[in-house]
């Protein structure tokens, strides 16, 4: 997205330190006003995207308790605004993906045959994790994990409901509504054949929660005289 910003006279960026991220608010369509804020986690070092979020400045403020909040400038309604507050989004489902880049393996014109794809997380009770497999830009293989299936694993942690604090993966001491996470490996059966391959991940229901720490795929490659069968010989 940075590629295509023409207009960088509205930027606004600020640091916060407490929760370890930066915050770019930028014009995605260059229409002369914020759309987007791109939000980057100096610890995963990874981008998070916001859209709709029209902020034209940001400010930190420390209250009377002596509590640290980020606050923006909204462009429309003239108000300020806090971040980083709660989960609920006003009760609304929050719809999240995760993405993995194209896999080829160091080896971009050799196919390979891509077997099982092993995915290794947590996941709470409720949630329903949808799992697809891509080679080459096509679907091949979806499936469903569904956190019932592993109340029972033996091993969860809690996630807590306020931003950032000192329990693993909470905002602080556990609360009354907080999520237990519980351990999850599942596999996804794919037998299919290609050069290279990504998986998505995607989960849309309310009061749920889900970690992904890894995924493990192991391919076969095939030989250089290989010819898939839907190509045209």
């Amino acid at each position: 997205m940075i590629d295509v910003l023409r207009n960088v006279e509205t930027n606004a960026a600020v640091y916060w330190e407490k929760i370890n991220q930066y915050y770019l608010a930028v014009d995605s369509n260059n229409s002369g006003f914020n759309d987007t804020i791109l939000v980057y986690d100096t610890l995963v070092k990874a981008w998070t995207t916001w859209n709709s979020v029209n902020a034209n400045d940001f400010a930190l403020y420390v209250d009377s308790d002596g509590l640290e909040h980020l606050v923006y400038a909204s462009e429309y309604s003239g108000r300020v605004v806090e971040l980083e507050i709660g989960y609920s989004d006003n009760e609304v489902e929050i719809s999240t993906e995760l993405g993995t880049k194209q896999f080829d393996f160091d080896e971009p014109a050799l196919a390979k045959e891509y077997r099982e794809y092993d995915i290794v997380g947590y996941i709470s009770e409720s949630a329903e994790l949808t799992v697809i497999a891509e080679i080459d830009g096509v679907e091949v293989a979806t499936d469903i994990i569904y956190g019932s299936s592993y109340a029972d694993s033996g091993e969860s942690i809690s996630l807590g409901v306020t931003p950032v604090g000192t329990v693993a993966l909470t905002g602080g001491d556990i609360v009354a509504g907080e999520i237990t996470l519980n351990a999850f490996k599942a596999r996804l059966p794919v037998y299919q054949t290609g050069v290279e391959t990504r998986i998505k991940l995607s989960s849309n229901k309310k009061n749920t929660a889900w970690v992904l720490n890894r995924i493990q795929i192991v391919p076969e490659p095939q030989s250089f005289d290989y010819f898939p069968n839907n190509e045209i010989l």
